[in-house]
Formats: C-alpha cells, structure tokens, sequence
C-alpha cells in the first residue's frame, strides 16, 4: 500500500472582500508551506504578526461561525476555506489574513475551493497524517446534539438538522 504524502500550495493565490459576521473588509493571500507546519492564520494587520494554527485546540467559539485564536489573536469565519482545504488534501498552508474574519465570497466554500486548486498542489517529502476510523463513536450533546462515526472504505459524510 502506497502511503499518502503530505501537499502544500504550488504558488500562491489571493482573495479580497468583507467578513460576514464583522462586516470589515479582509484580504487573504495564500503561501505554501513546508511539510509538517499545518495550516496556519497570520494576522499581518497585527503588530508582529501573530499565527494562529487551525487545530481543534484553538477552536474558541462556534456560534454562527468557527473561529480559531491564541491569546488575544483571533481569526474568524474559517469553516468554508477550511472545509476547501481539506476537500483538496491541502496539509501545510500558510494564510496571511489582514483583517478579523475571512471574507465571505458567495457563502459556500467554492471560491476557496477553485482559488486553491487554480494555485496547483504539490507532494511534499513527508508522509500525510491519516485518521483511520475502526470502530463505530458517538457523542450526544447539549440541546438534542449526537454525532456519529463509523468505519467506512470511504469517506462518507452525512448531516440531518432539525428546527422547530
């Protein structure tokens, strides 16, 4: 079995426009990175340009948004150019964000989608971080929450929500 390697960015790439929940306009640029960096925010409208890993462990808050932050640093709106990274496998990417919140665009994860693939991928000389789920986990939550995982061949992602 060939074992997944680990892909940044080709080039670089760059979106504009206004964050969704702050209203204040954003410009992101995207920047390969070496393996084993991860996807990283670096807040360059702040003095010494803070990064902020997007892992769950700096996950502050998801009302209405995830946003990620360390210490004071906070990067908002980051669920639809995250969910483009990882529908393209991207591992290591470093996102210079000037500004609060990642903008917007049309409200789904295409642009972030089609600006990273138009910026092309490239293996890196690492082996990927694969999760491998065997066996069935699930957790119920406040307010009638429950998720569900179970082992599959593929990835196979279904969501059903419900409001009164």
């Amino acid at each position: 079995m060939t074992v997944p390697r680990q892909q940044t960015l080709g080039g670089e790439a760059a979106l504009e426009g206004r964050g969704l929940h702050t209203g204040q306009p954003a410009s992101l640029r995207f920047r390969p990175a070496p393996a084993d960096t991860g996807v990283r925010f670096r807040r360059v409208d702040l003095p010494g340009e803070p990064e902020v890993p997007a892992s769950l462990a700096n996950v502050v808050s998801t009302e209405l948004g995830t946003s990620l932050a360390v210490g004071e640093t906070r990067v908002h709106t980051v669920e639809h150019l995250m969910a483009a990274v990882g529908a393209l496998g991207i591992d290591n990417l470093l996102v210079e964000i000037a500004g609060p919140e990642v903008p917007i665009a049309d409200g789904s994860f295409v642009p972030f989608f089609e600006l990273l693939a138009g910026a092309g991928l490239v293996e890196q000389d690492a082996p990927a971080r694969v999760l491998e789920v065997t066996t069935p986990i699930s957790v119920d939550g406040p307010n009638g929450f429950s998720y569900a995982v179970v082992p599959a061949p593929v990835l196979r992602v279904s969501s059903t929500i419900e409001f009164d």
